[in-house]
């Protein structure tokens, strides 16, 4: 508003060269430069944080499909299961027998 209002003003002369119509025009172009160069950075890293997101998920579902070609392979007791850091089926603990709770006489 005032960059507008300094243009309007013919006679305008400051002794300070810095503060110039010129110069302070050319100190609003170069912030509007930083400015645009700035949106078009976070569009950029918008951009990226989306195609990292979506190369995790795809990393994420083949690991789990590796998990399971192992499991299929090689079955779900094997050694190969757990050098994986996954238990063997056979060190799940099995339910044990439930007793009917005892009557009182």
């Amino acid at each position: 508003m005032v960059l507008r209002a300094l243009r309007l003003l013919p006679d305008y002369a400051p002794a300070n060269r810095d503060l110039s119509k010129e110069s302070l025009q050319a100190k609003d172009a170069a912030l509007t430069a930083a400015e645009e160069r700035e949106f078009q950075l976070e569009m950029e890293l918008a951009a990226a944080r989306s195609t990292r997101a979506t190369l995790g998920w795809e990393l994420h579902d083949a690991v789990l499909l590796a998990k399971a070609a192992v499991t299929s392979q090689y079955g779900s007791n094997s050694d190969a299961i757990a050098s994986l850091g996954l238990k063997k089926k056979g060190e799940y603990r099995r339910p044990g027998r439930r007793n009917p709770p005892e009557r009182a006489e």
